[in-house]
């Protein structure tokens, strides 16, 4: 067996790419990306209307919610998000839906906040079409005061942005009911919609606190000869190392060489790449690199879907 010369030696340090590009660079081991941080963004409703029982085929969306309690005349509220920029496989700790209320009710009421299980509209959406409504996510005491009112809704968003479609449920958004509906005496509160525009700090909004999901590198090996191809893994993962399967990623490549022939690519001695595709169903993808320049490199893989 011919030993290699240190002149020809390649020395990689791969560093993946998160939040921030502070990283643990391993050599010819897996490189994990610094920790991430806990992240706190707030989402402002997609769609937003209320269903009327006694005026079953009417459409409602405007600057007012109402929720009421009413033999014959009850009032829900349907409100959604769009969260598809929250990655896969992000840990939720904590996710609550705020509205503010500025028509209280006469007595304190419960309002059940719930999953919606199909798809509407807020153009619409009619009490006679309306979806139906999983487990509960949270009960809420309404009081006689104006104010915030919120539901917390962690669990939904966990499902929602799930690592895997096996645990994964559409996100339809949620229903807002009065516990007791039915009221032989009206009960009502009013809320203030996605239209308000007066002040607009008052508009109904979801804060959602996550960790978003990490890339980790793979190599095989323990040292590497300039002019000859090495294989790398890419991996995405969750906060606590899980696998993620979920969704179509796209992860770009970057190297420190300075050598005009240094590459990527899918295959052995294969294309030229800048960038591959993990795609829906699958946790890494394999790629290789080449570099005819003895010295030591670094690697960066990243992807934008990651950062915010």
């Amino acid at each position: 067996m011919q030993l290699m010369k240190p002149s020809n030696l390649v020395m990689l340090l791969i560093v993946a790419f998160l939040l921030l590009p502070i990283t643990y660079p391993e050599k010819f081991s897996p490189a994990v990306a610094a920790p991430v941080s806990l992240l706190t963004r707030d989402f402002i409703p997609t769609g937003d209307a209320q269903v009327y029982e006694d005026s079953p085929n009417s459409n409602y969306g405007g600057i007012m919610i109402y929720i009421r309690s009413k033999d014959g005349a009850n009032l829900r509220a349907f409100i959604q998000f769009d969260l598809d920029n929250i990655p896969p496989g992000s840990k939720i700790t904590e996710a609550t839906l705020y509205l503010y209320k500025y028509g209280s009710p006469d007595v304190a009421r419960t309002y059940r906040c719930s999953r919606v299980s199909g798809s509407w509209s807020e153009s619409t959406i009619t009490w006679n079409n309306q979806p139906a409504v999983g487990s509960p996510s949270s009960d809420e005491v309404i009081g006689t005061s104006d104010g915030w009112e919120s539901w917390g809704v962690t669990s939904s968003v966990q499902q929602f942005r799930s690592k895997d479609t096996a645990s994964a449920s559409r996100n339809y958004g949620w229903r807002i009911a009065d516990i007791s509906e039915g009221s032989l005496v009206q009960h009502q509160s009013v809320f203030y919609s996605k239209e308000y525009e007066t002040d607009l700090a008052k508009r109904p909004y979801l804060r959602v606190k996550y960790y978003p999901p990490h890339l980790e590198l793979e190599t095989y090996g323990s040292s590497f000869d300039a002019g000859n191809w090495v294989k790398i893994t890419v991996h995405r993962k969750d906060y606590e190392d899980n696998a993620i399967t979920r969704g179509d990623l796209i992860v770009k490549l970057d190297s420190s060489s300075t050598s005009s022939n240094a590459k990527f690519s899918l295959t052995e001695g294969g294309t030229t790449i800048t960038e591959l595709e993990i795609p829906n169903g699958s946790s890494s993808k394999d790629f290789w690199y080449y570099d005819d320049k003895a010295g030591t490199w670094t690697i960066h893989v990243y992807t934008s879907d990651y950062l915010y």
